[in-house]
């Protein structure tokens, strides 16, 4: 074992509600003898899981005086601690022959779980140290604490084979309760940095203090050496612990899918969408009514506690206006993936409230803690809360207000808290995700009981994707690539989508179908653009909706995003599946399934003069363009020779460019292109400056903190061109 240092016996457990984080400790507690302590406040009635030791908390939560003070009370706690839990363990033992280590850490678990004998064990500890007298100075006291220690770890090695070099364990469950208040003295100290002291004096003995907790304010909590409210770890910076964000994740017993079992009708149910995510879902709704053989909860009810959980609120039918910024953009962000800025300070501030009160998930902490890792992971039942809630804050809005969606980013992106380079690739996912929404109401009969899990008719989706001329254009379009008499519309007319949520494609394995059946099973669309060339957003496609869910029964639609102010050729962006080894290389009927290629050209319209390529639909490769009006899409269209099919190719490729983003292309758009476009818009530094007439603009930009057209940046250089705004 590494020689111990201070502060190496401290280690934070900091993750979202829902994740296991106490039932982890509580399982640990079979392996090694182990102190439980939750010191949640009790507000009224004490309802929440596990229950507050509510001595503990009147006992070490309360601010008392300076930090001399309370590092005396925390002595005197843990000397008392440690005192009623050897005088336990020789009454309840002593008759007992000496155990292995887990079964002596069980049987004490088994005790300290009844919340009886754990109420009374806590409240002689508090009563002791009530009538306990303290020593002036309390390094006297820290060494009587250290000798009460010995005596419980020589107490338990009469009565257990331990063969670990951890003994005790301690875990102090709600532990940014100590950070709420700051103790009367220069260095502005919590109780926590000091009850942490008061634990690093122990750090010769093998007991270990785990600090659970879903606030992610590392600094305050286990803070980095230089910024440590303790001397000590600021000179041992280099072994404190690290933060620990490992909670279990996908561990239903039942979690497992097998290829050609689930049919479509079996991923609609909420039992099935709780499967995945963490422990919350899943143990909830596996729970049977006593008397019947149903589940105990209703599934309706747990999915407004969901949204609930999701907004830290229980008024989830509230006006839009009335909801603060941050559980909003909690909200769309588990169904669009939003990218922050981590340099910026308010992003950690925003990340943290949302990991602490919204259900995001920490993933991780590096050693420096200048800032931490967060995300919405794919969890197909709070992604179905999300849609709900999104749907109820829509039907509040009036005809021909922008979709909420954009309203709520809107706010987001005034201050580019939000990662400024994805503006528009969040938009288009906000306009497939929109497109899938209204979809599935299109097609759903039942207003009261709507299911954003239960996917949509592709055709469908397309026609709520798209304005209806553009909509036309692609449901009448045909393979480039085949000579094949048939139309996306009659291709595609029992094919189906599901995707409640997008989630971030780590490497290639997005693109397969493997992976897309995967996805459609979980309801989710990947975003690939920081692993693929082609391939910017992946969404799955079940060929047939009468198809069990297997590999041969996906394909996809390949989503390519641009975001360019003049357009390239149509046929500059094209690619085959074989490019990107979308299909696998066999030779059956499954070799010739149909995919989509969507190329989407956000910010750019088409230039005037600029003809439609009918030569690249095949009717005339090779010759002169025709001189037509203006277009704003472009399908392909059947070769009309066999020299200009792909030699080896074998799936009919459909494709569609889309140049621009108003509600003549997009029908989510309607008549608010004023409100996308200032989402496409990139962030400017001086939109933040406090002196917003031009003169200061222009006064700032002569200082040249970049360069532009313009004789703010050009007027020493004689230049027409330059000096033209």
């Amino acid at each position: 074992m590494t020689k111990p240092l201070p502060y190496m016996n401290i280690c934070a457990v900091i993750q979202s509600s829902g994740t296991g984080k106490s039932r982890m400790a509580h399982e640990q507690a079979k392996l090694v003898y182990t102190l439980p302590i939750n010191i949640r406040g009790t507000f009224g009635i004490n309802v929440a899981y596990p229950p507050s030791d509510g001595s503990l908390h009147k006992y070490l939560v309360r601010v008392y005086g300076n930090a001399e003070d309370s590092k005396k009370r925390y002595v005197v706690f843990f000397h008392s601690l440690f005192s009623h839990a050897a005088k336990e363990l020789e009454r309840l033992y002593a008759s007992q022959p000496r155990q292995s280590q887990g079964d002596f850490a069980s049987i004490w678990r088994d005790h300290m779980s009844d919340p009886v004998y754990r109420q009374s064990f806590y409240a002689k500890v508090v009563e002791s140290c009530v009538s306990a007298s303290m020593d002036n100075d309390w390094r006297v006291s820290i060494t009587k604490a250290q000798s009460r220690l010995s005596d419980l770890i020589e107490t338990l090695n009469q009565r257990c084979k331990s063969t670990s070099e951890v003994k005790i364990v301690i875990y102090i469950d709600e532990a940014q309760e100590l950070k709420n208040d700051f103790l009367y003295d220069e260095k502005h100290r919590t109780p926590l940095d000091i009850l942490c002291s008061v634990v690093a004096e122990f750090h010769k003995h093998p007991l270990y203090c785990l600090l659970l907790s879903t606030q992610p304010s590392v600094q305050v909590l286990v803070p980095p050496g230089p910024a440590a409210a303790s001397e000590r770890a600021q000179v041992h910076s280099e072994t404190l612990l690290t933060t620990v964000t490992e909670t279990p994740f996908d561990c239903a017993p039942d979690i497992m899918i097998s290829p050609g079992v689930l049919r479509l009708e079996d991923l609609v149910e909420i039992t099935y969408l709780a499967k995945w995510g963490r422990p919350l879902w899943w143990s909830t709704m596996n729970k049977k009514h006593p008397s019947k053989d149903r589940p105990l909860v209703d599934a309706q009810y747990f999915v407004q506690t969901a949204r609930m959980k999701l907004l830290r609120s229980n008024d989830i039918d509230a006006p839009l206006e009335e909801v603060s910024e941050i559980p909003l953009t909690a909200v769309v962000d588990v169904l669009l993936a939003l990218d922050f800025d981590p340099s910026l300070e308010a992003t950690y501030h925003r990340q943290a409230e949302m990991v602490t009160s919204h259900m995001r998930i920490a993933y991780s902490f590096p050693q420096h803690c200048e800032y931490f890792i967060s995300g919405y992971p794919s969890e197909p039942f709070l992604a179905e809360a999300a849609a709900q809630q999104i749907h109820v804050y829509q039907k509040q809005a009036n005809p021909g207000d922008p979709d909420v969606m954009v309203q709520i980013l809107g706010r987001g992106f005034q201050r580019p808290w939000i990662d400024l380079g994805e503006h528009g690739e969040v938009v288009m996912r906000l306009l497939l995700m929109r497109a899938y929404m209204d979809g599935v109401q299109a097609e759903q009969t039942s207003s009261w009981n709507l299911n954003f899990s239960q996917g949509c008719n592709l055709v469908t989706f397309i026609q709520q994707l798209f304005s209806q001329e553009p909509a036309d254009e692609i449901l009448d379009s045909q393979p480039d690539n085949m000579v094949l008499d048939a139309t996306f519309r009659n291709t595609f007319k029992d094919s189906v989508v599901r995707f409640t949520h997008f989630v971030e494609a780590g490497d290639t394995s997005a693109l397969t179908t493997e992976a897309l059946f995967a996805a459609f099973a979980r309801g989710m669309a990947f975003i690939c653009g920081r692993t693929q060339k082609y391939v910017d957003f992946a969404v799955p496609i079940l060929l047939d909706k009468s198809a069990t869910l297997q590999e041969s029964s996906m394909s996809v639609i390949l989503v390519q995003l641009k975001r360019r102010c003049k357009t390239r050729d149509e046929m500059s962006y094209a690619f085959y599946q074989e490019d990107i080894g979308l299909f696998p290389d066999v030779d059956d009927e499954s070799s010739h399934r149909p995919y989509f290629i969507l190329v989407a050209e956000l910010g750019a319209e088409k230039q005037k003069g600029r003809a439609k390529q009918k030569g690249s639909r095949g009717k005339q490769k090779g010759k002169a363009r025709q001189s037509t009006p203006p277009a704003d899409v472009y399908v392909s269209q059947q070769p009309d020779s066999k020299a200009n099919l792909h030699p080896h190719e074998t799936h009919p490729r459909f494709i569609a460019t889309v140049y621009g983003c108003s509600g003549t292309l997009y029908e989510a758009i309607g008549d608010n292109d004023a409100a996308y476009q200032r989402l496409l818009t990139l962030h400017d530094f001086l939109d933040d400056h406090p002196h917003q007439n031009s003169e200061s603009r222009s006064a700032v930009m002569q200082l040249k903190p970049l360069w532009r057209y313009g004789e703010d940046s050009y007027d020493w250089v004689e230049s027409e061109i330059l000096n033209e705004d």
